[in-house]
């Protein structure tokens, strides 16, 4: 397959108290066009940072970056942002959603911001959000809603720009296990619809078999990848 995403040597450390920690270790690997991939690992291991580092959320301490044949390590901000703006979308653990506007107006948030347009964002907020389940929530505000409604919106604003990859950083860890079960039959549904890559951080190692590919991060490193 296509490749969308590669990673040459990659390390990432941080400064504390004057001692050098190092949080990734020559890390190096591929992601599939249309490929779906789960990284695993204790906390601590990495994981987030590395999911940070490929949505270009953070920079490398050195190594390359390349998307769709771009390297985007050597990218000025703007162009980042751009690039993480248009073909990547976001999911975290926590929603990140902002409670004092509806459901609707959350979703659209990313498409307003890069300047889409605007026909088109209201359009497919309006179709994500049926396809969701959510149309009758479509008017409330994230208080109002369950603890799965909330990642469903977050997950319906992460589609909102039709991205190549949807990045996503522990998107059960909050949920109950039937709810954690539909989040992911979800996730599983929208990458096949849309044919689009997948990068999810997780700890739940039975729904992890779901994905084409499995990496076990411990220490910073890849220990192992199996399909």
């Amino acid at each position: 397959m296509e490749t969308l995403v590669k990673v040459v040597s990659l390390y990432k450390s941080f400064k504390k108290n004057s001692r050098i920690i190092e949080v990734l270790k020559d890390i190096n690997l591929t992601i599939s066009k249309g490929e779906t991939v789960a990284v695993l690992g204790k906390s601590g291991a990495g994981k987030s940072t590395l999911l940070h580092l490929l949505g270009s959320l953070d920079s490398p301490s050195s190594g390359q970056i390349f998307f769709d044949g771009s390297e985007i390590t050597s990218l000025n901000e703007d162009a980042v942002s751009i690039l993480r703006g248009s073909k990547i979308g976001f999911v975290f653990q926590f929603h990140y959603l902002i409670n004092e506007i509806t459901t609707f107006e959350n979703v659209i948030i990313p498409g307003i911001i890069n300047k889409f347009n605007k026909k088109d964002i209201l359009d497919r907020a309006d179709y994500l959000i049926d396809k969701l389940g959510l149309s009758h929530r479509k008017t409330h505000k994230p208080s109002e809603l369950s603890g799965g409604e909330q990642q469903r919106v977050a997950i319906a604003r992460a589609l909102i720009n039709n991205p190549r990859i949807l990045m996503a950083d522990e998107p059960t860890g909050n949920l109950d296990t039937k709810t954690s079960i539909a989040t992911f039959d979800l996730l599983e549904k929208i990458h096949i619809e849309n044919k689009m890559s997948m990068l999810v951080v997780t700890h739940n190692l039975e729904l992890s078999e779901r994905f084409d590919r499995k990496i076990i991060l411990e220490d910073g490193q890849i220990v192992k990848e199996y399909n």
